[in-house]
């Protein structure tokens, strides 16, 4: 380790592999004079991450400098399959170049090289010169590099280097044998050829056993597997092509010293006036640039982090004296070790927990229970403002508190990484370690005093994109409610679940055996490649459409089913019947807590792209709505002695909000009159109702709802896909506002990143404006959907908190017990249940003002299955 530390470092980075994963992880961005630049900031945001947390004696960010290389001439096919650049992205080329001139760090690039074939090479001569090399990517081509002690990779995105036995546990050979495995696989993204039918682990295992490609191909005749030899025979000249493509130039005549690679210092005006023309005022504020007028450089300099270990409750309390001057808040992250603590940006501490009791009766003087009581007094004065991440989770429940996680999901819903290390990374730049092995007190300090700056970060960002109800008026206060409710559990009858698993087994084994008989061969049903041999090679059913890959996954036998194929429809049954078994009757009876005889699901509040709820460990909102067998298991779920179940559930929320934001005055009518809104739909489309053109409007409301395509509605009705466009198309003739509000979200989400819920909550949408047509379609319906289930998510969560309110302040000993997307259950004494069904009715349907009224349905009885 002496040697390394001894060793000069040089930092190769791969700049458009920090591109690309910048364009994908930030939302759509422009500077002032609308160029596209969100891949510029997020590029420049990782450089500069990276010069701050890793001091290197040398560094160079790498580029292609163009499509064609080397390469092309021995094999013009080369990379011919590469999509082009996303048209967003190509102006945003050359501003990354200029992004690494304004951060001081050389930039290099050569025609007829790819920038691996530079790095290879100033990685053998950094090498030569006895410099420690770090390629700065996660590229597979780069990992043949890798040398411990001379060279490493460093994945930046999850802060993880990667050494011979990284390689190795990836490809199953060591770095110097990469190239032979990568020769045998091909690679698809580049139209490298490889042996066909050879994946990763044949080619490992083949390479393992020959020692390398060449005594691989030249004993290719000895090899048992008739398929495996004849390939290798045959496309011999294949995979020495493709170790000539895959092979790293290492002696490229770049004309550069490696002395002109030298880190260099900031420059914080040349950085400030690059930040100012593109409107970076959050990376400015990081370095103390400001972007209005001329750039300056904060000279203050930063406060030196204070941290104390302190070692007994007096110390405690000692500290935390001066709390008040310090400006009342108190960041607190706790471990099992003990409580990291900081009351300001640079001043933390850690108590240590101390269980050692000399006798049953002594706790000891630092146990947790006596840390906790000294804290106590701290938390209960509301002038102190508590500072935590996931509040919900850490069993701390201060009077006045500040949740930096659910802070963060409210500026940020629908972009993910809530996890602490991942929230100061992005808003503060700041990284954290990521604990691969114990953490020391200091560095669980060190996420305390974090927990404080993003605090001020978050607050300023929520004021400014005028969050603050969101947070304050409905997430914050309902997290009291979420705990109340998982703590109170739902009572379950496990004989009845036990009884109902015996009955799902016996139903499969009668499936089993008529699939069985259709297939005249008995086989592994939920092996899916069995499965595809029997449907596909023995009976040579075909899906419809084109598949690179034939699958048996269930849009597949959907497919087969509708075609009248009845084993698939077999199959699928009895998938439904395991996964209900499995999921539900099965496991539910081992989820009872032994303590309480009840089920506590755990509601995740920071997981959802549009600010619903989520359940998990049990998760019970994917119990099926519409099949008999989901009403049974629903069954299983029963109310307490001498209690009813009171079900309270939104009526058609999503469509109501649809006619209020897109303002659809025939729907409004309609919704206002108290009319059936599906016969309405019916008799505006066909000209009459009847069950049929009943049942078609009600698809067509709700799937438009979701952005359905014409495809996906001729799946739901079972026609033509032409005629689901032509219904189509006429829905949005008759309902033009319809249309208006999707073309106009799109397009707003597009300009923005984000649309807006009634309630002002902002939901972001990724790849929105993505090349890949697929994946931009389906940004496209999540945009049109997400103001509208979104929605429905804040009016539901207003309405749980007056509920409970109301609740508490009649002194009712109703309980809120589960939520289940636009669904409420209750728990309620038998003689106030008819009274608490009331109550729950009137402040769901006034929790929010529409331009059509909210309905309920509310029903009471013994189990779930009974009032759902």
């Amino acid at each position: 380790m002496s040697d390394l530390e001894n060793k000069k470092s040089l930092y190769l980075i791969d700049g458009y592999g920090f591109v690309f994963r910048a364009y994908h992880s930030m939302p759509p961005l422009t500077n002032p004079a609308g160029t596209p630049v969100g891949a510029v900031y997020g590029f420049t945001n990782m450089l500069l991450k990276l010069r701050n947390t890793h001091k290197a004696d040398y560094m160079a960010v790498v580029f292609d400098a163009g499509s064609k290389s080397f390469r092309n001439d021995i094999y013009p096919q080369y990379k011919a399959n590469r999509p082009p650049a996303p048209e967003d992205l190509i102006p945003q080329f050359d501003l990354v170049r200029d992004a690494a001139k304004a951060l001081n760090i050389t930039s290099l690039e050569q025609k007829g090289l790819e920038a691996d074939d530079i790095i290879a090479t100033l990685t053998k001569q950094g090498q030569a010169q006895n410099l420690h090399v770090t390629v700065v990517s996660s590229d597979k081509d780069l990992m043949q590099l890798v040398q411990d002690g001379a060279v490493q990779m460093y994945d930046p995105m999850r802060d993880k280097y990667i050494n011979e036995a990284a390689v190795a546990d990836k490809f199953a050979v060591p770095p110097a044998k990469v190239l032979d495995v990568l020769s045998l696989m091909g690679d698809s993204s580049d139209n490298v050829p490889g042996i066909a039918g050879i994946g990763p682990k044949t080619a490992a295992e083949l390479i393992n056993t020959y020692g390398d490609l060449d005594n691989l191909l030249a004993n290719a005749g000895d090899i048992k597997q008739n398929k495996r030899r004849q390939s290798l025979i045959e496309q011999a000249d294949m995979a020495r092509l493709s170790r000539e493509l895959i092979t790293l130039k290492t002696d490229a005549q770049l004309g550069v010293d490696l002395q002109t690679l030298q880190s260099k210092e900031l420059d914080a005006t040349k950085l400030g006036e690059f930040l100012a023309g593109h409107g970076f005022k959050s990376i400015a504020a990081k370095i103390g640039a400001k972007i209005e007028g001329k750039p300056v450089v904060n000279n203050e300099p930063a406060k030196p982090t204070e941290f104390t270990e302190l070692k007994s409750i007096a110390d405690l309390t000692n500290w935390l004296a001066d709390l008040f001057e310090c400006g009342g808040k108190l960041a607190i992250y706790p471990h099992a070790n003990g409580l990291a603590i900081a009351k300001s940006g640079h001043q933390s501490a850690f108590i240590e927990y101390n269980n050692n009791a000399n006798d049953l009766f002594d706790e000891g003087e630092l146990s947790q229970a006596k840390i906790t009581s000294a804290l106590q007094p701290y938390l209960d004065d509301d002038s102190n403002l508590i500072l935590l991440h996931n509040v919900k989770e850490n069993g701390i429940n201060p009077i006045a508190y500040d949740d930096i996680a659910l802070m963060y999901y409210v500026a940020n819903t629908g972009m993910g990484g809530y996890e602490l290390p991942e929230i100061t990374d992005k808003l503060l730049n700041l990284p954290l370690k990521t604990f691969k092995q114990e953490p020391t007190n200091k560095e669980l300090a060190d996420y305390a005093i974090t927990l404080n700056q993003a605090h001020t970060a978050l607050y300023q960002q929520l004021y400014q994109d005028k969050l603050m109800y969101i947070y304050h008026r409905l997430e914050k206060p309902l997290v009291k409610v979420i705990q109340t409710m998982e703590a109170e559990g739902t009572k379950i009858d496990p004989q009845f679940l036990l009884a109902l698993s015996q009955d799902f087994a016996t139903q499969m084994q009668g499936l089993e055996a008529q699939i069985y008989a259709l297939a005249n061969e008995e086989f592994n049903i939920a092996s899916p490649k069995q499965l595809g041999e029997v449907l596909f090679t023995k009976l040579d059913l075909k899906p419809n459409g084109k598949k690179k890959k034939l699958s048996t996954n269930a849009e597949v036998l959907e497919d087969l089913a509708a075609q009248g194929h009845e084993i698939a429809s077999k199959v699928l049954e009895w998938r439904g019947y395991q996964k209900l078994k499995t999921t539900y009757t099965d496991a539910l009876p081992k989820q009872i807590n032994p303590q309480t005889g009840r089920v506590h699901t755990s509601f995740g509040l920071t997981v959802t792209t549009t600010g619903r709820l989520s359940s998990t460990n049990p998760n019970l909102q994917n119990i099926p709505i519409r099949t008999e067998q989901g009403k049974k298991i629903r069954q299983a779920f029963i109310a307490s002695q001498g209690n009813k179940l009171i079900a309270a559930d939104y009526s058609q929320i999503e469509l109501r909000l649809l006619a209020h934001v897109a303002g659809i005055q025939s729907l409004i009518t309609a919704l206002n009159d108290g009319g059936d809104i599906h016969a309405a739909t019916a008799m505006d489309m066909f000209g009459q109702v009847t069950p049929e053109t009943r049942r078609q409007a009600k698809t067509i409301n709700f799937g438009i709802i979701y952005g359905i395509s014409a495809f996906g509605l001729a799946q739901r009705l079972g026609i033509p896909q032409s005629q689901a466009k032509e219904y189509i198309d006429m829905y949005f003739a008759k309902y033009p506002g319809i249309k208006r509000y999707m073309d106009d979200t799109i397009q707003y989400a597009a300009e923005h990143g984000y649309v807006n819920t009634i309630m002002g909550r902002r939901c972001y949408i990724k790849n929105i404006e993505s090349s890949n047509v697929p994946l931009r379609k389906f940004s496209e319906r999540a945009a049109i959907n997400a103001p509208l289930q979104g929605g429905a998510a804040d009016i539901i969560k207003k309405a749980m908190l007056d509920i409970q309110a109301e609740l508490t302040r009649q002194n009712m000993a109703t309980k809120m017990i589960l939520q289940v997307h636009d669904e409420l259950i209750f728990d309620a004494p038998e003689a106030e249940a008819e009274q608490a069904a009331k109550l729950i009715t009137n402040i769901m349907q006034t929790a929010y003002k529409l331009d059509v009224p909210l309905l309920v349905d509310a029903n009471i009885g013994d189990n779930w299955a009974q009032v759902h």
